[in-house]
Protein backbone atom coordinates (compact mmCIF):
# COMPACT_ATOMS: atom_id res chain seq x y z
CA UNK A 1 0.00 0.00 0.00
CA UNK A 2 1.54 3.61 -0.90
CA UNK A 3 1.86 5.73 2.16
CA UNK A 4 -0.17 9.23 2.35
CA UNK A 5 1.98 12.17 2.65
CA UNK A 6 0.76 15.51 3.75
CA UNK A 7 4.10 18.04 2.46
CA UNK A 8 4.24 21.28 5.23
CA UNK A 9 5.58 24.47 3.63
CA UNK A 10 7.54 25.41 6.97
CA UNK A 11 8.43 28.49 5.86
CA UNK A 12 5.05 29.03 4.38
CA UNK A 13 3.71 28.11 7.77
CA UNK A 14 5.62 29.99 9.78
CA UNK A 15 5.38 32.90 7.80
CA UNK A 16 1.51 32.91 8.45
CA UNK A 17 0.35 35.60 10.64
CA UNK A 18 -3.27 34.51 10.90
CA UNK A 19 -2.36 31.13 11.73
CA UNK A 20 0.79 32.28 14.07
CA UNK A 21 -1.29 34.08 16.15
CA UNK A 22 -4.18 31.47 16.68
CA UNK A 23 -4.01 29.08 20.06
CA UNK A 24 -1.95 25.96 19.88
CA UNK A 25 -4.36 23.84 20.35
CA UNK A 26 -5.75 25.50 17.11
CA UNK A 27 -3.08 24.84 15.29
CA UNK A 28 -2.57 21.05 15.88
CA UNK A 29 -6.42 20.67 15.47
CA UNK A 30 -5.07 22.59 11.46
CA UNK A 31 -2.16 19.61 11.32
CA UNK A 32 -5.22 17.10 11.75
CA UNK A 33 -7.84 18.69 9.69
CA UNK A 34 -4.87 18.55 6.68
CA UNK A 35 -4.18 14.63 7.35
CA UNK A 36 -7.70 13.99 7.28
CA UNK A 37 -8.40 15.75 4.11
CA UNK A 38 -5.02 13.85 2.66
CA UNK A 39 -5.48 13.33 -0.56
CA UNK A 40 -8.18 15.12 -1.96
CA UNK A 41 -7.95 18.18 -0.10
CA UNK A 42 -11.33 17.85 1.20
CA UNK A 43 -12.79 17.06 4.70
CA UNK A 44 -14.89 14.88 3.53
CA UNK A 45 -15.97 10.81 3.56
CA UNK A 46 -16.91 8.78 0.45
CA UNK A 47 -18.11 12.92 -0.91
CA UNK A 48 -19.97 13.83 1.99
CA UNK A 49 -18.79 16.02 4.41
CA UNK A 50 -18.02 15.21 7.51
CA UNK A 51 -20.29 16.69 10.96
CA UNK A 52 -18.46 18.37 13.91
CA UNK A 53 -19.39 15.15 16.08
CA UNK A 54 -17.26 13.27 13.49
CA UNK A 55 -14.77 15.17 13.27
CA UNK A 56 -14.54 15.25 17.31
CA UNK A 57 -14.91 11.40 17.06
CA UNK A 58 -12.07 11.22 14.93
CA UNK A 59 -9.59 13.94 16.73
CA UNK A 60 -10.25 12.79 20.14
CA UNK A 61 -12.02 16.19 21.63
CA UNK A 62 -15.36 17.37 22.37
CA UNK A 63 -17.68 18.96 19.89
CA UNK A 64 -17.09 22.28 21.72
CA UNK A 65 -13.42 22.21 20.76
CA UNK A 66 -13.82 21.83 17.29
CA UNK A 67 -16.36 24.79 17.19
CA UNK A 68 -13.85 27.13 18.98
CA UNK A 69 -11.13 25.89 17.20
CA UNK A 70 -12.58 25.85 13.57
CA UNK A 71 -14.12 29.48 14.87
CA UNK A 72 -10.72 30.86 15.52
CA UNK A 73 -9.17 29.24 12.54
CA UNK A 74 -11.32 30.57 10.29
CA UNK A 75 -11.29 34.08 11.89
CA UNK A 76 -7.35 33.51 10.84
CA UNK A 77 -8.92 32.21 7.01
CA UNK A 78 -6.70 28.58 7.46
CA UNK A 79 -8.90 26.67 5.43
CA UNK A 80 -11.68 27.49 2.76
CA UNK A 81 -15.42 26.11 2.77
CA UNK A 82 -17.91 25.60 -0.17
CA UNK A 83 -20.89 23.45 -1.09
CA UNK A 84 -19.14 21.08 -0.96
CA UNK A 85 -17.67 21.62 2.58
CA UNK A 86 -14.04 22.50 4.30
CA UNK A 87 -10.91 22.36 1.85
CA UNK A 88 -7.89 23.38 1.60
CA UNK A 89 -6.91 25.24 -1.70
CA UNK A 90 -3.54 24.26 -1.93
CA UNK A 91 -4.12 20.62 -1.26
CA UNK A 92 -6.93 20.73 -3.67
CA UNK A 93 -4.46 22.03 -6.20
CA UNK A 94 -1.78 19.24 -5.32
CA UNK A 95 -4.61 16.42 -5.91
CA UNK A 96 -5.66 18.26 -9.43
CA UNK A 97 -2.02 17.91 -10.13
CA UNK A 98 -1.25 14.46 -9.40
CA UNK A 99 -4.85 13.27 -11.19
CA UNK A 100 -3.47 14.80 -14.04
CA UNK A 101 -0.18 13.71 -14.19
CA UNK A 102 -1.30 10.19 -13.40
CA UNK A 103 -3.61 10.33 -16.88
CA UNK A 104 -0.72 11.54 -18.68
CA UNK A 105 1.86 9.00 -17.52
CA UNK A 106 -0.46 6.25 -18.27
CA UNK A 107 -0.89 8.21 -21.66
CA UNK A 108 2.97 8.20 -22.17
CA UNK A 109 3.46 4.45 -20.96
CA UNK A 110 0.39 3.65 -23.91
CA UNK A 111 3.01 5.52 -26.41
CA UNK A 112 6.18 4.30 -25.55
CA UNK A 113 4.53 0.63 -24.98
CA UNK A 114 3.17 1.18 -28.71
CA UNK A 115 6.23 2.28 -30.01
CA UNK A 116 8.20 -0.35 -28.75
CA UNK A 117 9.25 -2.90 -31.42
CA UNK A 118 8.54 -6.73 -31.17
CA UNK A 119 11.17 -8.90 -30.48
CA UNK A 120 12.42 -11.00 -33.30
CA UNK A 121 13.39 -14.41 -33.43
CA UNK A 122 16.50 -15.08 -35.07
CA UNK A 123 17.01 -18.78 -34.18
Amino acid sequence: MKKKILKIDVDRWFANRNVRICTPAARAFLVDLRCLCVPSGRLVIEGIPLSDDQIASLCGCTVAKVKEWFKELGTAKAFAVDDDGLYFPDMLGEAEFKAQAKVAGARGAAVKKAAKPESVDTG
